[in-house]
């Protein structure tokens, strides 16, 4: 939208539906995949409640889901990257592959 402000929301929605077409399901299992992070914390902070304290309980509630967000934001961005990096690939008929310089 910032490239092109005149389309429409209905454009945008089909584009965002055409590029998202293979990938859905690739998606799905990444948030999937996030259950198995949550589960342990739930059990560790309801553990902590029975064991210490609402105290140490309000302090495990509030940290331990900061590293989980973390790796969550991480995972999508590399979701997106990668999709984007295989849309500019393919887009461009004269580009070669090559690894990427460290």
């Amino acid at each position: 939208m910032a490239k092109n402000p005149t389309l429409r929301v209905s454009d945008l929605m089909e584009t965002s539906r055409t590029i998202m077409e293979d990938r859905r399901l690739n998606l799905f299992l990444l948030e999937l995949s996030f259950a198995g992070w949550w589960l342990p914390i739930v059990l560790v902070c309801a553990a902590v409640l029975l064991l210490v304290g609402y105290n140490a309980y309000v302090v495990c509630v509030f940290l331990l889901p900061v590293f989980v967000r973390a790796y969550m934001v991480t995972a999508r961005a590399a979701f997106v990257d990668d999709w984007v990096g295989n849309l500019v690939s393919s887009a461009d008929d004269t580009a070669s592959i090559t690894p990427k310089s460290i």
